[in-house]
């Protein structure tokens, strides 16, 4: 789904905010300087086989709750989903994961050793340790 609510510790209630831009499972969300980011994962397209490379997702959506607005940053390098991710010093770590490898039709998916690590002031990733 991509429906997004929002938890109200001083009036105890939910509500719906801007919805994400496309429908995600298996993803991974971290926050960092009040900003929420949403890390890779898959799209659950049902028009796509299960086994299809272009379902998972290498992008990193940030949402602002001030603004109540998504914004597109700088895509991983891997498409992947089940991977951890870490706050360290502001930067966002995402380790390993399942993705796929090759370009073409009949990729295979395979458990990643990658480490790859996002700076959120300059919107780049960089490879980690």
């Amino acid at each position: 789904t991509n429906c997004v609510d929002k938890y109200s510790v001083e009036r105890d209630s939910w509500r719906r905010v801007c919805p994400l831009p496309l429908q995600l499972a298996c993803h991974a969300v971290v926050t960092v300087n009040n900003k929420l980011y949403v890390i890779g994962g898959w799209t659950p397209q049902m028009d796509l086989p299960d086994e299809e490379p272009d379902r998972l997702s290498n992008r990193l959506l940030q949402y602002d709750p001030s603004q109540d607005q998504w914004r597109e940053r700088a895509p991983m390098k891997f498409s992947k989903y089940r991977f951890s991710t870490a706050v360290v010093n502001s930067e966002i770590y995402v380790l390993g994961g399942i993705g796929c490898v090759g370009r073409d039709k009949g990729q295979v998916r395979k458990c990643l050793d990658v480490v790859e690590i996002y700076n959120p002031d300059g919107d780049f990733w960089r490879e980690g340790p």
